[in-house]
């Protein structure tokens, strides 16, 4: 299980985790969602991996999760 969230350096705790900034994080998921990408809706939620994803598959979704971040830039 992972989470993707932005405006921290560092999480270490809720403090920091209180510091995420939603805005990103909801361009970002509209972003993967136009590259096929379906991530939980916040950065509060977990997504998670399964046996049925191989390596092309993680490979393609990092692909994908790179162009939805380039926008941010």
């Amino acid at each position: 299980m992972f989470s993707i969230g932005f405006g921290v350096e560092r999480l270490r705790d809720h403090r920091d985790a209180h510091r995420l900034s939603a805005e990103i994080f909801a361009n970002f998921f509209h972003q993967a969602l136009a590259e096929g990408v379906y991530l939980p809706p916040s950065t509060w939620d977990a997504a998670a991996l399964s046996a049925a994803h191989n390596e092309s598959d993680l490979d393609l979704c990092l692909e994908k999760l790179s162009r939805a971040a380039k926008v941010l830039q």
